[in-house]
């Protein structure tokens, strides 16, 4: 069990930092992120030599010795040998490290106050859940009956929680091979490894060479908390890569604010949309940029 949530922990940690770098990127601010735990550090406690930042950080000696590299060719540390051990190098803030610093406060406490907002739910669920099970994912099967029936019921239970169900809606689940696989997407399912239940659902749907839409999540309420919609969503957005998909958007509703916290951990921004979605319930339009 506790691998299982250190596991977790890991996804989440990289989780945020991809978050991290891109609302810096997103505010054309030249800062790399791994830089700010020793900047910080040494702004807090003083100079200090490579190995006792490593220490006190709980990272390797070599990725200590990487950041500080990248941060005295910037100009924001200075190495100098200690007065008190002429043998011993140690790294401390230069003037303009502490000016970056001072200018980038009001920065960094807008990160921090937005990554506690989509972030702090997983990070609760992961260390007060003492009954946290390993959820892998696992593909529809075209032919697999229970498959169908579950991709139908997860999605049943959750639209009809909040909203009704919809045209757009029944003819995906009355044939997801044609609305969702045969154009060359992809359905899979989160699936907890203690009782082999299906927890959640999330589908892939293509609508052309270079765009596609995450569509169709969902997840048991006795289930929310355990981390299923992130290992789905990513699992879509490794399909949507996989295929050539430059672009892949979805369509969500604003009173939905855990779900739309969770797109947004994965990329996912908020646009005005140039057409009418499918879904009555959509007020909320989200789109990820894949690259190359």
């Amino acid at each position: 069990m506790i691998l299982e949530r250190a596991d977790a922990m890991r996804r989440l940690a990289e989780a945020i930092q991809r978050h991290a770098a891109g609302f810096l990127e997103r505010r054309g601010i030249d800062f790399e992120i791994r830089w700010h735990s020793v900047l910080r550090t040494l702004e807090g406690e003083g100079p200090a030599s490579v190995v006792e930042l490593a220490r006190k950080l709980g990272i390797t000696h070599p990725a200590v010795h990487h950041t500080v590299q990248s941060l005295v060719a910037e100009g924001l540390v200075a190495s100098y040998r200690d007065a008190r051990d002429k043998r011993r190098r140690v790294l401390a803030l230069t003037r303009f490290g502490r000016m970056r610093l001072a200018e980038l406060a009001d920065v960094f406490r807008d990160l921090d106050a937005e990554c506690r907002q989509r972030f702090e739910a997983d990070l609760e669920g992961i260390v007060d859940n003492p009954n946290s099970v390993r959820i892998s994912i696992v593909d529809y099967e075209a032919d697999n009956r229970l498959h169908a029936e579950r991709f139908a019921a997860l999605n049943r239970e959750w639209i009809e929680r909040y909203f009704v169900m919809e045209a757009a809606d029944e003819a995906v689940f009355a044939d997801p091979e044609q609305y969702v696989l045969g154009s060359g997407g992809a359905i899979v399912f989160a699936r907890r490894e203690d009782d082999q239940q299906l927890i959640g659902t999330c589908a892939l749907q293509l609508h052309g060479p270079q765009l596609g839409e995450l569509a169709k999540m969902a997840v048991t309420p006795a289930a929310q908390g355990l981390g299923a919609g992130r290992l789905l969503g990513e699992a879509v957005i490794r399909y949507a890569r996989e295929r050539g998909v430059r672009r892949l958007f979805l369509d969500t509703n604003s009173v939905l604010k855990p779900a739309i916290a969770l797109y947004k951990g994965l990329g996912f921004v908020e646009l005005q949309r140039d057409d009418v979605s499918r879904y009555a319930r959509s007020d909320t339009y989200m789109e990820l940029l894949l690259g190359d």
